[in-house]
């Protein structure tokens, strides 16, 4: 064999050791990537353990299902019970927003645990266009809104997986904390989802319940007659604690007129309207209503109202009802309120009725007006259906104003926007 010949075989020999090389590491890096993919895909039939703790009293835990959803040529993670991050040009992820009510001298302190970490590869969650604004002349050229490449600036998002703000209202605080389970790195088209979530809420405070709400029926009642108050209390502790609620009136000078109190208990973490029934005073004038409620001695809250007490009533709102199936979905908000006018004269009249919609000391709304035609001593019932686009969680008031003439009657009610 001359030396040209050698050099051939030795050659080929080397060309077809690489190339089996090659095809041995492309097969197992194949299945690598298949069984990664697989085992990605089993991961997500799985589901995440949400925690909730108030001072190291687990108030929720719940094991909750996702999957992921193909849109186009992306991919989005969806959790039960949670939302997507609509937010221009970011990533759409999953994310929670857990509220807890605290008292308003609260210090408060916030801190979520993520665990059990599973890395998924090669996927391509979109981030969010929001609609344009829409041009009167050129509407048909507007794109729509919906999922398009991330960009590559953002690297990796959220920065922080959790955030928390404490927000004062009326009587108490509420802290809200905001969870985001999953990160993005939008370079390396991969994903980190932690499927423990352990949110623990602290604070110090004496108190062992916060005041929610007051509702008194109307504003201007009669002189002598009995009407019933509503003060919704929550106990912020594990154990069941008796509360006091008290009722005063006062007239503008702080004298106090009339007072009545009841004492309830409730259970744990426990919700409930609590009800006292208390007499108008004798005197026309105007005067305030407030309710106190005290725990083991201790005042936990104030909230008051005015009132104005007349001699005799022309209209009457015998009733003002928020429906208590509220829903909420990502497209809108429903609530129906009724208002039941009733005329306790011998005369036929039209009163006008006026709706007001308030979060906190806001006004939010003002819906149309509505009338009624009523004759003697006649009780009629009117609707209104109220839609929106959206609405925080949280308590909602519902102020209405009949009216016949120059006199008006007021009445109040709520309700609660959940998670």
């Amino acid at each position: 064999m001359n030396k040209q010949n050698y050099i051939y075989i030795y050659t080929t020999a080397i060309v077809i050791l690489i190339a089996s090389c090659f095809l041995i590491y492309q097969n197992h890096y194949l299945k690598y990537e298949e069984k990664q993919l697989s085992e990605n895909q089993r991961q997500l039939s799985d589901e995440i353990k949400l925690t909730i703790e108030q001072n190291k009293d687990v108030i929720y835990s719940e094991n909750l299902g996702y999957n992921n959803k193909k849109i186009d040529n992306y991919v989005l993670f969806e959790i039960e019970g949670f939302e997507t991050l609509y937010e221009s040009n970011k990533p759409m992820i999953p994310f929670r927003q857990i509220e807890v009510d605290v008292p308003l001298d609260a210090e408060v302190y916030v801190n979520v645990d993520f665990s059990n970490k599973i890395k998924i590869k090669n996927t391509n969650i979109p981030a969010y266009r929001p609609p344009s604004p829409m041009p009167a002349y050129d509407w048909e050229s507007v794109p729509d809104s919906g999922p398009i490449d991330c960009p590559k600036d953002i690297s990796i998002f959220p920065e922080k997986n959790f955030d928390y703000r404490k927000f004062d209202r009326m009587g108490y605080s509420v802290v809200h904390v905001f969870v985001y389970p999953l990160t993005y790195d939008a370079v390396n088209n991969q994903a980190i989802l932690s499927q423990e979530v352990h949110v623990q809420v602290n604070y110090n405070s004496s108190k062992k319940g916060i005041i929610k709400n007051f509702v008194v029926p109307h504003t201007a009642i009669q002189a002598n007659v009995t009407f019933r108050t509503s003060t919704t209390i929550k106990n912020i502790v594990s154990n069941t604690e008796k509360f006091e609620v008290l009722i005063e009136i006062r007239s503008i000078g702080g004298n106090i007129v009339r007072s009545e109190k009841s004492s309830f208990e409730l259970d744990g973490y426990e919700k409930e309207e609590l009800y006292v029934d208390i007499a108008s005073p004798s005197q026309q004038g105007s005067y305030t209503i407030k309710t106190k409620s005290y725990n083991d001695n201790q005042e936990i809250g104030s909230l008051y109202e005015y009132i104005g007490i007349i001699p005799y009533q022309y209209v009457i709102i015998d009733s003002l009802n928020v429906s208590k199936e509220v829903s909420k979905s990502a497209k809108y908000t429903y609530a129906t309120f009724n208002v039941k006018i009733k005329n306790p004269t011998d005369e036929s009249f039209r009163a006008y009725v006026d709706l007001y919609i308030y979060h906190d000391t806001d006004e939010l709304t003002k819906r149309p007006q509505m009338f009624v035609d009523l004759e003697p001593y006649e009780t009629k019932e009117i609707t209104d259906h109220w839609f929106i686009d959206h609405l925080d969680p949280g308590f909602y008031f519902v102020h209405a104003i009949a009216s016949v003439g120059d006199y008006t009657v007021s009445s109040d009610d709520s309700f609660e926007i959940t998670q």
